[in-house]
């Protein structure tokens, strides 16, 4: 019998593009946002789709469905982060994230490895890379997304990739089409999103482990969802109910 992966996204091509890749080993059932969803007991994994633009609707639903869902793996799988230009040369490519640890099954681990298997994957050798130093920015993007628990500065990111800061700032931009440091804090929002509906951390706490000062983390919410963690904690959980 093979297993099931439910894509959650406001993007149905995610579902073709993830049938093709796992069609053989599971069945691949798509829901957008306001479709009720079925029972989790009969899903063995999640691929919650993300295009980076940190809608606080859909984030906090897709979140807190991750969370009422929570006794099965999930990853949340992101484009590359490009230049407009350079994604129509490139626009399969992807990113994995995944939130929490979890005790995977063979099946849930061989999903994972196909996924990671795959010519689209971020670090695959498959991948079409059109010059130099965009496989430098690409592992930059992979291990800042694929490791949000950890804190990333320019500077270690830099010497990850064997060049010196400025020219990662350089380049990061150019290819990307946004600085290094409004990617990094995409991401460290998001995740801190999912850790104020997914846990009991004070706002406080969850800032410093992001390794920012309180207020400054408010302020990046603010700028990134457009309402403060206190009031995302206050009004929007119980909104979504979990």
């Amino acid at each position: 019998m093979r297993g099931k992966i439910l894509i959650y996204s406001m993007n149905k091509d995610l579902n073709n593009f993830v049938r093709d890749i796992l069609g053989g080993l599971v069945s691949v059932k798509y829901y957008g946002i306001d479709v009720k969803i079925p029972d989790s007991s009969k899903i063995d994994f999640i691929l919650a789709g993300c295009d980076y633009n940190c809608r606080l609707n859909f984030c906090a639903k897709k979140f807190s469905f991750l969370f009422e869902k929570r006794d099965v793996p999930f990853a949340l799988i992101r484009p590359l982060y490009l230049e407009k230009k350079l994604k129509k040369k490139i626009s399969q490519g992807f990113i994995l994230s995944l939130f929490e640890k979890h005790h995977f099954s063979p099946l849930q681990e061989r999903i994972l490895q196909e996924l990671k298997n795959s010519s689209s994957y971020a670090s695959s050798s498959r991948l079409m890379i059109p010059f130099h130093p965009f496989f430098k920015v690409i592992k930059v993007q992979k291990d800042a997304a694929e490791n949000p628990h950890l804190i990333f500065h320019l500077s270690n990111l830099a010497k990850k990739v064997n060049i010196s800061p400025s020219c990662l700032s350089t380049k990061f931009k150019e290819i990307s089409g946004i600085s290094l440091n409004s990617f990094l804090v995409k991401l460290k929002c998001c995740h801190a999103l999912w850790e104020m509906i997914s846990t009991e951390k004070l706002i406080k706490t969850i800032a410093l482990e992001k390794g920012y000062q309180p207020l400054y983390f408010s302020e990046l919410i603010h700028s990134q969802f457009g309402i403060s963690p206190s009031f995302i904690r206050k009004k929007l959980i119980a909104d979504f109910t979990l």
